[in-house]
């Protein structure tokens, strides 16, 4: 799980830090890495100016994975075609959900004569665009994105086997049993 820390920073920080940072990592996003993320580093936790711990912190690519989600967004499925590489698939979200995710445009401003890219929202509300773009985040540090089809097959495999294992499981009757 990856945690937003760009609020209420050091609270997010004691967060990460009760989970030692093995399944809870501590993001803050970058819009100018060209990275997914970044190497972490060790951040001091804070409290009524004393410092009581670290953390690491891992520096998210939020630019270069906006824009690669907003490319992913225009992919379509042609008829008796293959799923294209990054294809999203979506339950049934309301209008706002995908307001959420598309809140933000990119654009530039020539700055020293080069373009310099931002992004700027469009739409008030950009919590699944962050979601979205952090659950990434968290996936790549987690090593997902390098995981080839024998992975995701036996992760798939450990998700149904998981499912007929609690059905099976029969709960004891008493605590002391």
């Amino acid at each position: 799980m990856g945690v937003d820390t760009g609020y209420n920073t050091n609270m997010a920080y004691s967060f990460v830090r009760r989970f030692g940072g093995q399944r809870v990592v501590a993001l803050k996003g970058q819009d100018s890495l060209t990275l997914p993320f970044g190497p972490p580093k060790q951040v001091d936790i804070r409290k009524d100016g004393k410092k009581i711990g670290k953390t690491l912190l891992y520096n998210a690519g939020v630019g270069l994975l906006k824009t690669e989600l907003y490319g992913w967004l225009k992919n379509k499925i042609e008829e008796d075609e293959v799923v294209p590489y990054g294809f999203c698939f979506f339950p049934q979200y309301g209008q706002e959900y995908f307001k959420g995710l598309t809140a933000e445009q990119r654009k530039f401003r020539i700055h020293n004569g080069f373009r310099k890219y931002y992004w700027e929202k469009i739409y008030n509300r950009n919590e699944p665009l962050d979601c979205r773009i952090y659950a990434r985040v968290a996936a790549s540090i987690a090593g997902m994105d390098r995981w080839n089809e024998h992975q995701w097959n036996q992760e798939a495999l450990k998700s149904i086997v998981g499912k007929k294992e609690k059905k099976k499981r029969k709960k004891k009757s008493s605590f002391w049993d």
